[in-house]
């Protein structure tokens, strides 16, 4: 039996008639009988028997009504949500973000939407800005939205909710108070792997200085790089987000911030496949996002320790 089988089924036995298992259906009595029939075919057994104008269901499908009943049940329950996910009041969202972004901001993005989306659940994963892109590019869509910081692959469209500014941290005993690269020249680089924006950005601005570093480390975790500056372990260059959520954690106590370039800044995205509509829900995701985003941005720049961090 197939659905539209079942349907026709449950709605003949719970109201013992073809014509009123038509009124319930909204549909003609000639249907309703044609699809019992069909139904009758395909199982090989007879469901209804008449006797003195009455329809009576045979022992067959008496037994069938048992297990009819609890697929009905289910297949409400399938209506029921795809009725909530219509009216925007439940559905699941699926996210991939970066390291920096999932920790620093996704924490109060998805409090803020859970109180006007209860009935929401999330898929959240932190992969490398690469991984969230090739991810969101596929043509089955394994993500709804990716956050992260670039642009311009072919299949994605983008938002950009906001920027953020490098700066160079460096081991507090080193004395450092201004960034210079003389100074840098024999000293352990902690670096982020190229592939990353923040990495490319600041590469090419060494190259334009003429600058090589002593690479002593690669890591992919902007925080992870933070974290080895503390420890004594070199100097890394981070972006200002990063640096706010690891003095936040009190997890920057033995470092120095030192400003850089102020056009040396990290654009913050909003990604997702262009081959799909945007649904409201993730729209508004998007701007919850973008107001959190905003709010943190604004602490960053009230702190006297990140004048620099526009």
């Amino acid at each position: 039996m197939n659905f539209r089988h079942i349907e026709v089924f449950f709605a003949v036995m719970t109201s013992g008639s073809i014509t009123q298992a038509a009124r319930l259906l909204n549909v003609s009595q000639p249907s309703v009988t044609t699809t019992i029939k069909h139904a009758e075919q395909r199982l090989g057994f007879a469901l209804f028997i008449r006797e003195s104008g009455r329809l009576i269901p045979t022992e067959e499908a008496r037994v069938l009504f048992e297990e009819v009943t609890r697929a009905h049940e289910s297949l409400e329950v399938v209506r029921h949500l795809a009725e909530k996910m219509r009216d925007g009041r439940s559905g699941h969202v699926r996210i991939a973000a970066t390291n920096t972004l999932s920790m620093a901001i996704l924490p109060d993005v998805l409090h803020d939407f859970s109180n006007t989306h209860p009935n929401y659940s999330y898929s959240i994963h932190t992969l490398t800005t690469k991984e969230v892109m090739s991810k969101l590019d596929e043509t089955k869509g394994n993500y709804h939205l990716g956050f992260t910081h670039v642009s311009g692959v072919s299949g994605l469209n983008y938002r950009t909710l906001g920027e953020t500014s490098l700066v160079c941290l460096v081991p507090k005993n080193w004395g450092m108070e201004n960034f210079d690269f003389a100074q840098l020249a024999d000293k352990p680089f902690i670096a982020l792997y190229d592939q990353t924006p923040l990495a490319s950005l600041f590469n090419k601005h060494m190259a334009e200085h003429s600058f090589k570093p002593s690479t002593s480390m690669n890591v992919h975790s902007h925080i992870l790089a933070g974290n080895l500056v503390n420890k004594g372990l070199g100097y890394t260059v981070l972006d200002c987000l990063t640096v706010h959520y690891l003095r936040e954690h009190q997890l920057l106590d033995n470092t120095t911030i030192l400003p850089l370039d102020d056009k040396l800044k990290l654009p913050i995205m909003a990604v997702y496949p262009a081959n799909r509509s945007i649904s409201d829900p993730a729209n508004q995701f998007i701007s919850i996002f973008e107001s959190v985003l905003d709010k943190i941005l604004f602490e960053i720049r009230a702190q006297k320790y990140t004048q620099f961090c526009t």
